[in-house]
């Protein structure tokens, strides 16, 4: 059931990114950066799988899309908020695969979800501390 579940789940993910509908979006007008200004990402859940092969197309699209913005804004770091690397904890690299725009290797703030306290959410943590 959990499996069908999760099929589910990613087909509706992997829709949503390929036909978006006009219910929901923003247009988002990104003005150049300036020195008194701080940008930052906040980004939660961004649609990886808690199997192989871990990364979608959809996270890979969100990432490049927050690589481009984050040179046009100059962000200064990336607020995560949960659903970060699901069940099982921090096991593979996948993270630094699909986040590994210029612009994106700032500092990231991490707060885990409930996908992440499932798995061992001090690896998380430690994985926090040498990660940019």
């Amino acid at each position: 059931m959990l499996q069908i579940i999760l099929a589910y789940l990613v087909i509706f993910y992997q829709l949503s990114a390929a036909f978006p509908t006009s219910f929901g979006q923003y247009n988002l007008v990104a003005e150049e950066s300036d020195d008194e200004t701080t940008r930052y990402f906040i980004v939660g859940d961004w649609s990886g799988l808690p199997v192989l092969p871990f990364d979608t197309p959809s996270e890979v699209a969100i990432a490049d899309a927050m690589g481009k913005l984050g040179v046009k804004l100059n962000t200064t770091f990336q607020l995560a908020l949960g659903d970060n690397f699901y069940y099982y904890d921090v096991r593979a690299n996948t993270f630094e695969h699909v986040f590994s725009a210029t612009s994106l290797q700032t500092s990231w703030h991490v707060l885990a979800g409930n996908h992440d306290h499932r798995g061992n959410v001090s690896t998380e943590i430690e994985y926090g501390k040498k990660s940019k």
